[in-house]
């Protein structure tokens, strides 16, 4: 995963933000995107998506203890409008 993602320094008890990875389920995780949300958010937009493909996406938590270990990963297709349902 990540090798370069920094650990977030929390000092007022926020929440910590989760990072995503999605990544064509043809393909490996190795070639996973990866984007850190804002910890405030519940829902996220995954963009730039090819059309009316399989996807693969996990989530994971991110602190100063660093990353914590991926969900199991959730599946979805986009449309032939490129976005997932």
């Amino acid at each position: 995963m990540a090798k370069n993602t920094k650990a977030f320094t929390d000092y007022n008890n926020a929440p910590s933000p989760p990072q995503i990875s999605y990544w064509l389920q043809s393909g490996s995780p190795s070639t996973a995107k990866h984007i850190v949300a804002q910890a405030t958010e519940l829902t996220w937009l995954l963009t730039d998506l090819a059309i009316y493909s399989d996807y693969a996406i996990t989530v994971r938590a991110l602190n100063l203890a660093g990353e914590g270990p991926p969900t199991g990963a959730v599946y979805a297709k986009t449309k032939e409008g490129g976005r997932l349902p």
